[in-house]
């Protein structure tokens, strides 16, 4: 018998002649631990929809300054650049439309990343070569393999990471892993997982042609590594995600909150399940394929069965003999009051408080690991990557955490990459 392993486990080597740019260059990161009166210069990477809601919290934080300001689209990377000045009174924040060209004007000690997904290993790769600290959105990667590779470029270059998975820093959530996890319900036997599906066009421009100027964006470096297709003002910024060339669709959305929590309180935020299947339906439709309604089973040791399925409520219900405990962004609620009443809890749920951003921040200055690490945001990534490749090859997918490797099945473990396109190559 025979297992096939991952086809590459490596980084992203980005052309420079390709978008005209030099590669980063690496430099000597600061001192290990930041003075208290000492502002940590951070630069933003993607000020879109996502970007600009980071930017108030941001904006407003005196420990830290906003010294770069990145995007390629010329109209957000201008308007989040002017609110930057007129915040601080001065000019001193730089714009600029290619990341590399930041990184290698050494203007910032730390990144905050909010970018279509198919960008995201190339980015977070380059920034951790650079010696810069990384905050970025979930989910962790567009494919398996390059969620490992920045795990392993965080750990090489000893950068500190911080997932947008925000959710471990919310009391809700917080108090409900610290019930499951000191055993209010015993042995959990399954969790449910809901999530949304369907398809919200954000822009409302999805009825617009091809072809249509890109005004300010530049598309080609937009697209990246992402294979070619014809420009499409319903396609990018915050549609992107229905496209499975960029993004997952609400599956993708989701595995980075609603399922690291259901992880975080079993303590299986470091491993992976043994097998997953799933079923789904795909959108029809002449621009966007990405996936509707999906329902998608993960099997852990001990018989534990993780489900995640667009028809569930949204939350993290956790069942045991004894019970349940449901956890959703607003509310706790249990099939016994009993199972909420106060006692003695597990720490490592709120040691580092319910302010996901100080969070970020005290860590660049401790050098300690964060609430949210890159680890375990591709631990819950990687169980939405799986249950996408059961569903398009229609099988389950027989899986080895420890390797990451997918067993006897090289068709389903080729799909554990993404194709680049020319000139941009993921390489050993």
């Amino acid at each position: 018998m025979s297992e096939f392993p991952l086809q590459r486990r490596s980084f992203l080597r980005l052309s420079a002649i390709a978008c005209g740019a030099p590669f980063v260059r690496p430099r000597s990161s600061r001192a290990a631990s930041f003075p208290a009166n000492d502002r940590i210069r951070v630069g933003l990477i993607g000020v879109g929809a996502r970007g600009k809601v980071n930017l108030k919290p941001l904006i407003e934080r005196k420990d830290i300054q906003l010294t770069a300001i990145c995007d390629v689209d010329a109209t957000h990377r201008d308007q989040c650049l002017a609110e930057v000045r007129k915040a601080y009174g001065s000019d001193d924040a730089k714009g600029f439309e290619d990341f590399r060209e930041m990184l290698n004007a050494n203007l910032v000690d730390a990144v905050v990343i909010a970018v279509p997904t198919h960008w995201q290993a190339a980015i977070a790769i380059a920034c951790a070569q650079a010696g810069i600290d990384i905050y970025a959105e979930p989910p962790l990667a567009h494919s398996v393999v390059e969620g490992r590779a920045i795990c392993k470029a965080v750990r090489r270059y000893g950068r500190v990471w911080q997932t947008g998975s925000w959710q471990r820093s919310d009391p809700f959530f917080q108090r409900a892993c610290q019930l499951v996890a000191s055993g209010r319900l015993g042995a959990v036997r399954s969790v449910e997982i809901g999530t949304l599906g369907g398809f919200r066009d954000y822009s409302g421009a999805t009825g617009s042609g091809f072809y249509e100027d890109a005004g300010g964006l530049n598309y080609n470096l937009w697209l990246g590594p992402a294979p070619w297709l014809p420009y499409h003002p319903g396609r990018v910024h915050q549609n992107w995600r229905w496209h499975t060339f960029f993004g997952g669709g609400q599956l993708m959305e989701w595995v980075g909150h609603h399922v690291d929590i259901a992880l975080w309180a079993l303590g299986l935020d470091q491993s992976g399940p043994l097998k997953v299947e799933g079923t789904g339906e795909f959108m029809d439709h002449p621009i966007f394929n990405a996936l509707l309604r999906y329902d998608i089973s993960a099997y852990y040791f001990n018989d534990l069965k993780i489900r995640i399925s667009s028809s569930l409520a949204p939350g993290v219900r956790w069942l045991s003999d004894e019970g349940w405990i449901y956890a959703t962004r607003s509310q706790l609620l249990a099939s016994d009051q009993e199972l909420l009443a106060p006692g003695e809890f597990v720490s490592r749920f709120v040691q580092f408080g319910q302010d996901h951003w100080n969070d970020f921040f005290e860590a660049i200055r401790t050098r300690r690991p964060t609430i949210a690490p890159c680890e375990s945001a591709q631990r819950s990534t990687t169980i939405g990557h799986l249950g996408m490749i059961a569903i398009l090859a229609g099988r389950k997918v027989e899986w080895r955490p420890k390797e990451e490797i997918v067993f006897e099945d090289p068709s389903s473990a080729e799909m554990l990459e993404k194709p680049y396109r020319e000139p941009w190559l993921l390489v050993d």
